[in-house]
This record gives C-alpha cells, sequence and structure tokens, in this order.
C-alpha cells in the first residue's frame, strides 16, 4: 500500500515552500490580477480624495454557507508576496467551517483591499469548493467502516490543475498523477493509436493492443508504477497476465474505467484469486504478489455519492472522480471593509 500511496499521493509537492508551485502560483495571480486590473473605474470615480483611498483598512472574508476550506495557504503566501497587504488566517486548509465563521484578514489600504479583494475570492471560493465536494466522498467512504478503504482520487480533468489537486488533498483525497510525466498510464487513445499504426496493424483487440504494450515497453525504473485503463474484462486479465509473464517489479494499477460494481467486483476477485479458468479457457494464471510488484485496482467514470459505496465494496484501492475539479460547485464567500 505504501507504493501506491507514494504513487497517488503527492500533496507534499504542492506547498507555497516548493519552488515549483510557487511558479505555477504566480503565474494564476498575475494573470488573474493582470486581467482585472485594467482599470478600476468604481475606486478612481468614488474614492476621488486621496486620503479615503489611501486609509488603512480591514477587510475580512466569512463563510456564507458551510464548508471546508481550501486555498487558503496559497492566498497568504500570494498576498505577502504580490501585495502589500497583510494576511491573517483563523483557520487551516481542510477545517470545516460554520456559515458565517471566518477565514482570513486583509489589513492595507482601501484600494488595496478592492483591487486585489476579487482574484482572492477567486481563487477561495474554487479550492474550498473541491474541497467541500471531496469531503463528502471521504466522509460517505469513512462511514463503511472498512479496514483498508480505497482512495478518493483527483484526475487531469482540471482548468487549475494542480491548485485544483491540491484542494482535493487537504480534503482527505489523493492527487493521482500531477503531470504527464508523473508515472505510466495507457489510456484508450494511445490503444487506439496503437492498432492504427501500419507495424501493430494486426493488434484486434483491446487485449491484444494492451499487451503488445506492456510487452514492448521500455520500463527500467522499478519503481515508476504502471497504471493500465481498460474497458472489458478480457483486457484486465490480458494486462494482468502480461505484467506477470514480464516479471516486472512495479507496482501495477488496473483502472477499470466505467464498470458497473458488480463488473468490477467480479474481475477483481477473479485476478486476485490463485486461479481464473472461464469455461475450459484458461484466460489468467496465479497472479504472485511475491515478485515484488503487487496488482491494485482503480474504478473511474460515473461514479457518484449515490453509488460510492456499492464501488468501494468491489475492493478497488483507488476511485477517481473527475466531477471533482472538472465541476465544483464554488463556495460562497464574500469580504467585509472596516
Amino acid at each position: 500500500m505504501d507504493s501506491l500511496m507514494s504513487h497517488f499521493q503527492k500533496k507534499h509537492l504542492l506547498t507555497s515552500t516548493n519552488q515549483s508551485y510557487q511558479r505555477i502560483l504566480d503565474e494564476l495571480f498575475v494573470f488573474l490580477t493582470r486581467n482585472d486590473h485594467i482599470g478600476d473605474e468604481s475606486t478612481v470615480k468614488i474614492f476621488l480624495a486621496e486620503e479615503i483611498s489611501s486609509r488603512t483598512k480591514k477587510g475580512v472574508i466569512s463563510a456564507k454557507t458551510a464548508c471546508v476550506v481550501g486555498g487558503l495557504e496559497e492566498v497568504v503566501y500570494l498576498t505577502k508576496k504580490h501585495t502589500k497587504l497583510t494576511p491573517r488566517a483563523f483557520t487551516s486548509d481542510g477545517n470545516a467551517l460554520k456559515s458565517e465563521e471566518k477565514l482570513l484578514s486583509l489589513r492595507g489600504t482601501a484600494k488595496d483591499i478592492l483591487s486585489y479583494e476579487r482574484a482572492l475570492l477567486n481563487i477561495l471560493q474554487r479550492m474550498s469548493g473541491i474541497a467541500t465536494e471531496t469531503a463528502k466522498y471521504v466522509a460517505t467512504i469513512k462511514k463503511l467502516h472498512m479496514i483498508n478503504p480505497p482512495l478518493i482520487a483527483a484526475t487531469r480533468k482540471t482548468p487549475w490543475m494542480h491548485l485544483d489537486k491540491k484542494s482535493v488533498a487537504v480534503a482527505g483525497g489523493v492527487t493521482h498523477r500531477l503531470n504527464l510525466r508523473d508515472g505510466i498510464l495507457l489510456k484508450d487513445n494511445h490503444l487506439a493509436l496503437l492498432q492504427q499504426s501500419r507495424l501493430t496493424r494486426s493488434l484486434r483487440t483491446e487485449g491484444e493492443a494492451i499487451s503488445y504494450a506492456i510487452e514492448h515497453a521500455d520500463i527500467a525504473d522499478e519503481s515508476i508504477v504502471i497504471e493500465v485503463e481498460v474497458k472489458s474484462d478480457e483486457a484486465a486479465y490480458a494486462a494482468v497476465d502480461t505484467w506477470r509473464k514480464r516479471n516486472l517489479k512495479n507496482p501495477f494499477v488496473i483502472m477499470l474505467d466505467n464498470f458497473t460494481p458488480e463488473r468490477a467486483r467480479k474481475v477483481i476477485q477473479a485476478i486476485r484469486h490463485p486461479e481464473f479458468i472461464s469455461g475450459s479457457k484458461k484466460m489468467l494464471n496465479q497472479v504472485h504478489h511475491d515478485k515484488g510488484g503487487m496488482v491494485f485496482f482503480e474504478a473511474s467514470g460515473g461514479i457518484t455519492l449515490e453509488n460510492i459505496k456499492d464501488f468501494a465494496k468491489t475492493g478497488v484501492d483507488v476511485i477517481s472522480i473527475g466531477a471533482l475539479t472538472h465541476s465544483p460547485k464554488a463556495v460562497d464567500l464574500s469580504m467585509d471593509v472596516y
């Protein structure tokens, strides 16, 4: 399970002390403010007197509805680096807040508070929205009281990439891959292109294409996790059997794409059982877990709060949910200036 966590959880890289993450935050903030600060007509037209706009004030951001906090670390970092405002956090990322509870205060000139209000609120609202939704899935799994509950994972279906994945992680989920270099994931389009190639046109089925890809993969680093997306039972069996025959030590993940809980349970039980026989044809030899690698399972596609318990009970190790990040509902936050 440690190898699984090291692959799926990259939260430790998504901190404001990490230079790579800092660059991502800086670029986003520049984008947000550059598009918003073309000219603040409201401040210019109303605050005619300089003494009003330059007066020191405090802006307090509060939750207008119950939520789980996300983005607070990011906003504090960005405020300190890019503005003259002084932030003070009243809570921490991952904490649950009730309606009207405070998240953050910003002290500085009235002009600066109003200038950066929207950009900072946008970050907090989106990241808290993702964290709030993720927390619902994590809590639903927790109620099952499982010894080894499945991880709730983000996907790359996200416009804000690392920030969205960080939001999932602060609420108890895991990040999955941060980028394309972060592990091997063989998906349906890879297989389709392989089958269309002039050199490998004889690969007629999904299982044949997966087997070919695993057989010919140049994998020297045994720490790299290999993951394969499958759409059929036969493809899952072919993938595991080929991985075993190569005697690869790499952890191996089968992503069951758009499987029903019943189908997922059948495939997982068949692969984890010492021997699987379909009719008179032996499709899968014994999966030896003592060869340095392990087979794990990820469920993905069509998973909601209503059916996640059914998927959790199939024996999957990871449940990835694109809806957490591709269409989150922003948390309603407000800022009052005193």
